[in-house]
């Protein structure tokens, strides 16, 4: 998964995921990755508008995201064909 978020943050594009947080809940969001470390990435995060960080072990799938999405576009578009990446690790267990 690192690899696709390394290819996605060069190319400026942004990404979908699926992501636990610390107290367990789940969200759908759309970031825009700026630095990836070992375990962790700081993106500017579309649902909360401000810069964020996540740990990769959290990150529950990812996907190439629908620059629509990023403008503003609500519609979430999974029509379209793509690949999930999934997490293979027992998520939350940073």
């Amino acid at each position: 998964m690192k690899k696709f978020l390394q290819k996605q943050k060069m190319m400026n594009h942004p990404v979908d995921i699926i992501y636990m947080d610390k107290k367990g809940h789940i969200t759908y969001r759309t970031i825009f990755i700026k630095k990836i470390t070992d375990d962790k990435i700081m993106a500017f995060c579309t649902l909360r508008g401000q810069q964020r960080t996540f740990e990769l072990c959290n990150i529950l799938a990812a996907e190439k995201g629908d620059i629509n999405i990023a403008k503003g576009n609500k519609n979430y578009a999974w029509f379209q064909p793509h690949v999930v990446f999934q997490q293979k690790d027992v998520p939350g267990t940073c």
